[in-house]
């Protein structure tokens, strides 16, 4: 069992003060070999219509179509228009670029957080964020270099990239947080890192109007499909597992126990947002995941979700379980203090 435990989790350095080393190590060949496979498929797929499927929602709201031709919606922040915008610019190499992006991104943030970037990127939830145009790798990246800034005293360049790892607020938020907090930053730092994303959204709002509203229609009209978090089995109950995310440890194991937890316990995430988890603490599952993909076919999407989030779930337990026994022991500790001070001599 141990050995099993010791595959899923990332064998690399995941020392903050090595980021720089292990970003700029060379290229792996194993990382290469991944890196081109992708880009194999990728090209390959551009014949089949389910090919770029997310893209084509960027590309149509950078034009103001709000929905695509297969009925989905633009669920994203208005700021993130002129980047997509200048890739559909290019046409279908644009989209490719885009996809390519979203590789790097992915790869980059398995380099910062210490995990193994071909594993990640072999993942099946990896390889279907590429093949539909998505934005988790981009996000991801963005929330990989706020990290990589904050550490290095980056904070302007922290407050840009923000405005990419809020893309997708039901994990980006809560973990953006984290790791400018875990940076304890001043003031002044804070006031540095409000130059770029304050603006922006200011400018949002004056060129779009009020767009959060238009989401929330949009959304109730046309809700998103392919939930797969643990809300869509046991609604909101699902909250208590935040719980022991608020308990005392050690920064780095917060920030990975509230990446599992967004994957368990927010209203909505796609299977492929599950690549946070395998960058920041597991990423032998996202090997795991490809059984997915294999069983959907047979048994429904709703009875093979249980492939991701049972071993989630797992990851989850092993994050929280020292904090909750470090506190349930404390607590023991306490009332067996008081109850002796109470006895009668």
């Amino acid at each position: 069992m141990k050995g099993l435990l010791d595959w899923m989790v990332a064998e690399q350095d995941r020392d903050p003060s090595r980021i720089r080393d292990r970003v700029f190590a060379p290229v792996t060949r194993a990382e290469a070999l991944v890196v081109l496979c992708i880009g194999i498929i990728l090209v390959a797929a551009l014949r089949y219509d389910g090919s770029g499927i997310d893209w084509e929602i960027f590309a149509g709201a950078a034009d103001g179509q709000w929905e695509s031709e297969f009925g989905l919606g633009y669920y994203y922040a208005y700021w993130l228009l002129p980047i997509f915008d200048a890739y559909d610019s290019l046409g279908i190499v644009g989209q490719l670029l885009w996809s390519a992006t979203n590789v790097a991104g992915a790869w980059f943030a398995a380099r910062v957080f210490g995990s193994r970037p071909a594993v990640v990127l072999a993942g099946f939830g990896a390889l279907t964020a590429f093949y539909t145009g998505t934005i988790t790798g981009v996000a991801l990246g963005a929330l990989a270099g706020i990290y990589w800034s904050c550490m290095s005293g980056q904070w302007v360049l922290a407050g840009g990239l923000t405005l990419l790892s809020l893309a997708k607020p039901q994990w980006g938020v809560v973990l953006t947080l984290l790791v400018v907090v875990n940076a304890a930053p001043r003031i002044r730092d804070l006031a540095k890192m409000a130059i770029v994303p304050v603006p922006a959204v200011i400018g949002s709002f004056i060129y779009w109007g009020w767009w959060p509203g238009d989401i929330l229609e949009r959304a109730s009209d046309n809700p998103p499909v392919g939930n797969s978090s643990l809300w869509s089995y046991i609604g909101p109950i699902a909250i208590v597992l935040w719980l022991p995310v608020l308990l005392p440890m050690d920064k780095q194991r917060r920030v990975a126990l509230a990446a599992a937890t967004a994957m368990m316990a927010v209203p909505y995430v796609q299977h492929y947002d599950y690549m946070v988890v395998w960058v920041m603490t597991a990423d032998g599952l996202g090997l795991v995941s490809h059984l997915y993909g294999l069983f959907f076919t047979f048994v429904g999407e709703r009875a093979t979700k249980g492939i991701l989030i049972i071993p989630m779930l797992g990851a989850w337990a092993l994050l929280a379980r020292e904090p909750v026994v470090t506190a349930w022991s404390r607590v023991r500790s306490a009332v067996a203090e008081r109850r002796s001070v109470e006895q009668p001599a």
